[in-house]
């Protein structure tokens, strides 16, 4: 549960930055990311219920959103 917390904490602080430089576009992004970030808790928690080394498909796919988002909230700042 602390690397569900912890994602969870990136993911939403990534989502506010972005949404606070590209609102147009978070509006269309965000429920999308979250419901990718959703689907790869679940996969995580399914792959560890079964052994926990079926669980970096849904690790690594929960971290994937927030890179997305991180990445592009920088491309935004930076292109003003």
């Amino acid at each position: 549960t602390t690397n569900t917390s912890e994602q969870l904490v990136l993911f939403l602080v990534s989502a506010v930055v972005f949404l606070g430089v590209a609102p147009q576009i978070a509006n269309a992004l965000l429920p999308v990311m979250g419901l990718w970030f959703l689907i790869s808790r679940v996969l995580f928690w399914l792959g560890y219920a079964k052994a926990p080394l079926l669980r970096a498909v849904g690790f690594a796919s929960t971290f994937h959103p927030t890179i997305v988002l991180i990445i592009l909230s920088a491309v935004f700042v930076v292109a003003g």
